[in-house]
């Protein structure tokens, strides 16, 4: 509720049906309600909106993840005084979602590690207590040791791709997979 920080110095009942936001310089796509302002686009960034109840919504563009550009929002009391402007500022975080639950279908075929001492059956197990690492397709374990991918001037150098081939792109400035058709850099996403 962006009401939450919200009090009249006299007493009073602030309504919230009074907000009115003052978009930054450069948003767009306004939507007013009574002659206030209660949502704005910013471009590459999302939608800002808030109801009469006081909640502001904000919805992101895909793969918005960042410091959204501050706002500011005034709003009244029963007595009809405007508040101060007050200033809204959200960070976008990457979406995670929990691990899997309950017993693992699959465990790790391939491991890659520069440690002497593991598990005899390391990354395949059979089960957690026998090392096995569940769900993966490539485990890398070292406690001083980087994993270093294949650095390329452009994918477009590349003469035969393979699905699957991972590479850094030095021009794009990402990891880049190659789907069989098309490479894509890597970016972190909330995938359902």
């Amino acid at each position: 509720m962006l009401t939450g920080n919200d009090s009249d110095p006299n007493s009073g009942t602030i309504l919230p049906a009074s907000i009115n936001l003052i978009p930054p310089s450069g948003a767009g796509n306004l939507v007013y309600g009574n002659g206030l302002v209660k949502g704005f686009s910013i471009s590459g960034q999302g939608t800002w909106l808030v109801d009469n109840t006081g909640l502001l919504t904000f919805t992101p563009v895909n793969n918005f993840f960042s410091n959204t550009t501050p706002f500011s929002y005034t709003i009244k009391d029963a007595a009809n005084l405007t508040s101060n402007q007050a200033t809204v500022t959200t960070a976008v975080d990457y979406c995670t979602k929990p691990g899997l639950t309950g017993t693992p279908d699959t465990y790790t075929d391939l491991g890659i590690s520069t440690l002497s001492a593991r598990y005899k059956n390391w990354p395949a197990g059979p089960g957690i207590s026998n090392g096995g690492i569940p769900n993966g397709a490539l485990a890398l374990q070292s406690s001083d040791k980087g994993l270093v991918i294949t650095r390329v001037a452009d994918t477009s150098l590349i003469a035969n791709p393979v699905k699957g081939m991972i590479v850094y792109d030095r021009n794009a400035q990402c990891v880049k997979l190659y789907n069989g058709t098309v490479w894509n850099c890597i970016k972190r996403s909330c995938n359902d």
